[in-house]
């Protein structure tokens, strides 16, 4: 029973509007990224997901997100960082992993390369004392 509904939904959903199709496909995936942002995240995990093959999924973040799966995912990352950062208390090294980094030195070029602090830096900028 289960089988011959999930093909009756899978036929519904192929017969979608492509546009609205990937969509659909983007917010998935958006939203999974968003939720799993400290784990280690692959275009393959995400594809797998969402059920579309990891070349397709490649090329809707390039057309509907304007920049690549990994360009999308560090910048989510760095968002959440900088939310971070503003909050007393936590380390870089922590916020790093919390984030899905596994070496924090990584993290931290990373992040200065994105916004032209350095993590200590952006916190000092912020007027809040990193955690001792």
């Amino acid at each position: 029973m289960f089988h011959g509904l999930s093909e009756r939904i899978n036929g519904l959903y192929l017969q979608l509007d492509p546009e609205e199709r990937e969509g659909q496909i983007m917010a998935k995936a958006k939203k999974y990224m968003r939720v799993h942002l400290g784990e280690p995240l692959t275009l393959e995990d995400v594809s797998r997901l969402t059920y579309v093959s990891r070349s397709h999924l490649s090329r809707l973040f390039r057309k509907r997100a304007g920049q690549t799966f990994l360009e999308y995912l560090t910048d989510l990352r760095i968002e959440e960082a900088r939310r971070l950062l503003s909050e007393p208390g936590i380390k870089i090294y922590e916020l790093a992993e919390r984030l899905g980094y596994r070496d924090w030195k990584h993290f931290s070029r990373t992040f200065k390369d994105r916004t032209g602090y350095g993590p200590a830096d952006y916190r000092a900028n912020l007027s809040v004392k990193p955690a001792e």
